[in-house]
């Protein structure tokens, strides 16, 4: 199940990811120590004490002391927040020195214009000259130019060429891009095994992202020999990190009992913690629960709470839900405007009832027929039953029971469907 305008979104994102992904992590710190004092009143938050140290070495002529001077006076740490013309000025020094790290910063400031008029092209010849000096993360800068054309036209090749230099220069955002490139297939062929390899680089280095991704291949067996220790390992190298699709995932495996014992209070743990990182799917899984009463007391008023905030995500089957649920003002206030909005959510990831009661709704003024009542009763003992029984629901439906059974286990798969999904096209 696919977020409402998930796919182009996403497209959206994976295009300006290697960027995206440099900023998030940011440039590291300079790669020498003038001065253990420093390090220990840094680490105290002895900022006036750091401030001196550096400054006195920075004077004599020491490039890494000069760097993290100028780090100092953009971050305001012993001197005022936001000083960039004195941290440009120190960055220079260094980089007059053929410091790489100060070459890559020279090329930021003029990159996002700090304390300077922005001029990307300036920055860029500063990006390259820092790459020259072995430094990975401004290459990822100047692959990120060629893919979105900042100072030319747009140049694909040239910018895989100079994501992959990045990337064996040991940069983590530049290894993650690589093999999200090699999994998408759009700007270099599809090889799932040496994506597989990109992406156990970054994840040891903690990208939070490419772990998660490494737990899916894990998972599926996708490019690697499929591993459930290993998936769930991955799986919660990401949570660690609070990455709401790794939570979702692990809640999944833990309610489906998929490599593991099949564990309600663990699967809902999850799903909370993902609910706290606002993931679509997890509310709609824990409506699910506190709707039917899986290992909870039922609660009415707060399943509907987390359908409808299912809903505002995109999630496809909580959108019909809440659509028809404001629509016919039972269980949420009436609201047509709301319920068109949602219902228009399911219809575009392919729900045909969603789609069969929006055309109705904007193409005659009749009143819509009702939803049919749930199931209750017995949707209730389908989940305790599959809970209990992990693997049920793939034989050929016979009875109601079973259709009911197959027809939630379905829902289970989907779910996990979109967690690969998304960990395969996310950013």
């Amino acid at each position: 199940m696919i977020l409402h305008d998930f796919t182009s979104r996403c497209r959206a994102a994976f295009l300006a990811m290697p960027l995206a992904a440099a900023l998030a992590a940011g440039p590291a710190l300079a790669s020498g120590t003038f001065d253990p004092a420093y390090a220990e009143a840094m680490a105290a938050e002895d900022y006036a004490t750091a401030l001196s140290l550096a400054q006195d070495a920075a004077e004599r002529g020491n490039a890494d002391a000069q760097v993290l001077l100028a780090k100092m006076y953009v971050r305001g740490q012993g001197v005022p927040r936001g000083s960039f013309a004195e941290a440009l000025d120190w960055h220079l020094r260094a980089a007059a020195q053929d410091h790489p790290e100060a070459v890559f910063e020279v090329g930021l400031f003029h990159y996002f214009g700090r304390g300077i008029p922005t001029d990307r092209t300036e920055a860029i010849g500063w990006f390259e000259r820092a790459s020259d000096l072995g430094y990975a993360r401004a290459m990822v800068y100047v692959g990120n130019s060629f893919l979105l054309g900042e100072i030319g036209a747009r140049d694909t090749d040239q910018a895989v060429k100079w994501f992959e230099r990045a990337a064996e220069a040991g940069d983590s955002a530049a290894q993650a891009a690589m093999g999200q490139y090699l999994l998408e297939g759009k700007l270099i062929a599809r090889d799932h095994a040496k994506a597989a390899e990109w992406l156990i680089m970054a994840a040891e280095q903690g990208e939070a992202r490419a772990q998660a991704k490494v737990g899916y291949l894990y998972h599926y067996g996708i490019g690697l020999e499929r591993d459930m220790d290993q998936a769930i390992h991955w799986y919660r190298q990401a949570a660690e990190q609070k990455l709401g699709l790794a939570l979702l995932a692990l809640g999944m495996i833990h309610l489906q009992g998929d490599g593991v014992p099949a564990d309600m209070d663990i699967a809902r743990g999850y799903f909370e913690r993902a609910v706290e990182r606002r993931d679509s799917n997890a509310f709609y899984q824990l409506a699910l629960i506190h709707d039917h009463g899986i290992g909870v007391r039922p609660d009415r008023r707060l399943a509907w709470e987390l359908y409808e905030n299912a809903a505002k995500g995109g999630q496809r089957d909580a959108s019909w839900l809440a659509g028809m649920a404001h629509l016919h003002g039972d269980p949420l206030p009436k609201d047509r405007k709301l319920a068109i909005r949602y219902l228009g959510y399911a219809a575009d990831q392919g729900h045909a009832d969603a789609a069969r009661e929006l055309r109705k709704l904007t193409s005659t003024a009749k009143k819509p027929k009702r939803q049919a009542p749930r199931e209750g009763e017995m949707l209730l003992k389908v989940l305790t039953f599959l809970f209990a029984n992990p693997n049920a629901g793939r034989e050929t439906p016979t009875s109601d029971f079973e259709r009911q059974q197959k027809h939630i286990k379905s829902q289970m798969d989907s779910t996990m469907a979109h967690v690969g999904a998304s960990l395969l096209l996310l950013p």
